[in-house]
């Protein structure tokens, strides 16, 4: 039965099952033949007919379950395209391998097809160079792969593919489940995730609980306070008031930065933030200091309307000891509703490596929970940014999803990966 599913010949098949259906079938005549002359009995000849008739019937249908495939175009399995992946992923000039398409011509003649991002330094010829290499490694591990074609493709179309496959798979697993009962013990797998999911969402309200203290402890607390809590017990919780988002233009201090309001005087180093394209690959197109060519206007204007509305708050990301702007925090779509709010920032090229995003973006959470009545924060990074990804994750933030569609004002959506804090 092994060699019947893993064959590629329809002829093969065939001749193996058609001999296999014309002995078992002499076999049962010859038993009844005898047996019928024996006993006299000449109703055991006529089952025997009716079974060897069955065999036959039964041969047929393997038969059509095997070589269907291969008469509409069999390629590879969900096993095999993922040991395809991992020996592109596997290649050091390759970021992601996308959409994986084959298809058996003959027994022996697999066509594979596949889009792959490479990396941004790679020339032409060290793509060329990272192709041929990698067409020797999978005909190396699928001899029968005799034209392996490969596309440099851009990640998001990449990301968008895999999209696809994933749902493509969950759809044929659905299915599987629902003919098989071999595959319920997914169904048992996903209850105990929803459980997991549970779980992770009580720890991450600890979480928050103690990001707040963390903030809270790491502030000094005025004298009236303190004499409150001394005279009245009270606890430091009870003595901050909770506000709301968007009632001031706070100042946030930490240990090198200090988070507070844009003015006229940063304009020069707004703009080299804004024109520096390495800065600007990983951000949306709408962001609201690049909406107007003067950037001395657009600093104006940001505590206008965009903040009396609650569209967004942003604030300077400042050298403590210097006062120098070194990038810009954003706080925007606030859903007032459900006390949720999204987080950005960016810094300027010349900041970069000095752990200033990290400390912005634990700062930016701290006062949320620490001061507000915020209890959701949400953040989003191209899934190409990796830097921007490590940053989140230091900062405690959870990635909760990858590879999803957001609008960022380009002509495409923007495939990008979601975090939670």
């Amino acid at each position: 039965m092994k060699y019947i599913r893993e064959s590629k010949s329809p002829t093969n098949i065939t001749v193996f099952l058609e001999d296999t259906a014309a002995v078992a079938g002499m076999a049962v005549a010859l038993v009844g033949n005898i047996a019928s002359t024996v006993t006299g009995n000449y109703r055991i000849d006529a089952w025997c007919s009716v079974v060897i008739g069955a065999i036959m019937a039964f041969i047929a249908l393997i038969l059509l379950k095997e070589t269907r495939s291969l008469v509409i175009g069999e390629g590879l399995t969900m096993d095999e395209v993922n040991d395809v992946v991992f020996i592109v992923e596997s290649d050091p000039a390759v970021i992601k391998c996308g959409r994986v398409l084959s298809l058996y011509l003959g027994p022996e003649d697999l066509l594979v097809n596949m889009d792959v991002t490479f990396r941004d330094e790679l020339g032409e010829g060290g793509v060329l160079t990272a192709i041929d290499r990698i067409e020797d490694e999978i005909m190396g591990e699928f001899p029968q792969a005799t034209r392996v074609f490969i596309e440099p493709e851009s990640l998001n179309q990449v990301y968008r593919q895999r999209r696809d496959r994933r749902v493509a798979f969950e759809a044929y697993e659905e299915e599987k489940l629902a003919e098989d009962p071999r595959y319920r013990y997914r169904e048992r797998k996903r209850r105990r995730d929803e459980q997991v999911a549970k779980w992770a969402g009580d720890l991450q309200a600890r979480r928050r609980q103690e990001f707040a203290r963390w903030y809270r402890e790491s502030r000094p607390v005025d004298a009236d306070a303190a004499a409150v809590v001394e005279a009245e017990g009270q606890s430091q919780e009870a003595v901050t008031m909770r506000k709301k988002l968007f009632s001031e233009v706070p100042s946030i201090a930490g240990e090198r930065i200090v988070l507070n309001r844009v003015v006229s005087t940063d304009a020069d180093a707004v703009r080299d933030l804004v024109e520096n394209p390495r800065v600007q690959r990983y951000e949306p197109a709408h962001l609201f200091e690049k909406q107007r060519a003067d950037v001395q206007e657009s600093i104006d204007l940001m505590y206008d309307d965009l903040f009396e509305n609650k569209e967004s708050l942003i604030l300077a990301i400042r050298m403590k000891d210097t006062g120098e702007l070194a990038g810009l925090a954003e706080f925007y779509g606030l859903r007032d509703r459900l006390h949720k709010v999204s987080v950005g920032y960016r810094l300027r090229e010349s900041f970069w490596g000095r752990g200033l995003a990290t400390e912005a973006a634990r700062l930016m959470v701290g006062y949320l929970y620490g001061e507000t009545d915020i209890e959701i924060i949400t953040a989003s990074t191209m899934v190409e940014n990796e830097a921007s990804a490590r940053v989140l994750d230091k900062a405690d933030f959870i990635r909760t999803a990858r590879g999803v569609e957001e609008d960022w004002g380009y002509s495409e959506p923007t495939i990008v990966d979601k975090w939670f804090c």
